[in-house]
């Protein structure tokens, strides 16, 4: 069964705006995260710094958060 993502936002000067939508294989859970939960990305990932929001931790788990904006204008 397709599944789709769609994401709306709203145009605030970074040139991103309307919505967007991606086909996704599957989705294994939709979550909550807590602001003081997430750090900003580590040195490391310099190179795609530009498209990580930060780091977020959840139980023993470490999850990746991407920025939206970023990931709508990079060309694929």
């Amino acid at each position: 069964q397709t599944r789709y993502i769609v994401l709306r936002g709203e145009s605030n000067g970074s040139g991103v705006g309307g919505n967007a939508g991606f086909v996704i294989d599957r989705l294994t859970e939709a979550i909550k995260i807590h602001r003081n939960r997430i750090d900003p990305p580590p040195e490391t990932l310099v190179k795609d710094k530009g498209m990580i929001y930060g780091i977020g931790k959840r139980d023993e788990n470490i999850l990746t958060i991407l920025k939206v904006e970023a990931l709508l204008k990079r060309e694929f």
